[in-house]
């Protein structure tokens, strides 16, 4: 045990997902207990990852620098844009053709397994900028 989170110590691994332009994150662990490893964000009910799939260019990091790595957590990215229906401004309903290199991120860290939100930030892939939300 870890006395920093008091968590079996683990691996977190970075990987790329069917092409070059996804990322999969999985945490790796020992189980003393039973002498194997084993993937606690890994939902054996539906064989899916529990931290989902994202762009590539977001990886783990340590976003806060307190020497813990925090996951990205793509957040739903409320689209503002608004468009001129007839003399009416209307905010654009959201659209997969509307969608830009702009993210908005919970990075989170991982103690007994249980996601912590420790910032928030909006990401831009295609300048390569985060802008931190203060809390």
């Amino acid at each position: 045990m870890n006395g920093l989170n008091k968590q079996p110590p683990f691996v977190l691994v970075d990987s790329y997902y069917n092409d070059e332009k996804h990322i999969l994150t999985q945490l790796i662990c020992w189980d003393k207990d039973n002498s194997k490893l084993y993937l606690p964000l890994f939902d054996d009910e539906t064989s899916s990852n529990k931290i989902p799939v994202r762009n590539s260019t977001l990886v783990s990091r340590d976003i806060n620098s307190d020497m813990i790595l925090e996951v990205p957590t793509l957040l739903e990215f409320v689209n503002t844009a608004l468009e001129d229906e007839g003399g009416v401004t209307n905010p654009r309903p959201f659209n997969e053709k509307y969608v830009t290199s702009d993210y908005m991120v919970a990075w989170c860290s991982y103690n007994q397994f249980t996601p912590k939100i420790e910032a928030y930030s909006i990401v831009n892939t295609a300048y390569g900028f985060i802008l931190e939300i203060p809390q």
